[in-house]
């Protein structure tokens, strides 16, 4: 079994290779009214967001970490169960 390695690009938001002009325009669209949107926001509330954000973005990663791990030891795992026993 091959462990999959782990690289910054896995972690990176998922881009589009190519991309029809219509769910450009609504992206574009989405974007500029989430930016209005938060001009509007009190200082104090757009801060708390702000940090909801970061300790969401945390806990993904920390689960992602998690799956890694164990990934990893379940490949040790069948490794040492599949290699036979060095006892004479």
């Amino acid at each position: 079994m091959t462990i999959p390695q782990e690289t910054p690009s896995r972690i990176e938001p998922c881009l589009l290779d190519s991309i029809d002009p219509k769910t450009a325009d609504l992206a574009t669209d989405l974007a500029w009214k989430a930016g209005q949107l938060g001009k509007k926001l009190h200082e104090k509330t757009a801060g708390n967001l702000s940090d909801l954000v970061r300790i969401a973005n945390c806990y993904q990663r920390i689960l992602r970490a998690e799956k890694f791990s164990t990934l990893i030891d379940t490949a040790i795992n069948r490794k040492e169960s599949s290699t036979p026993s060095e006892q004479q």
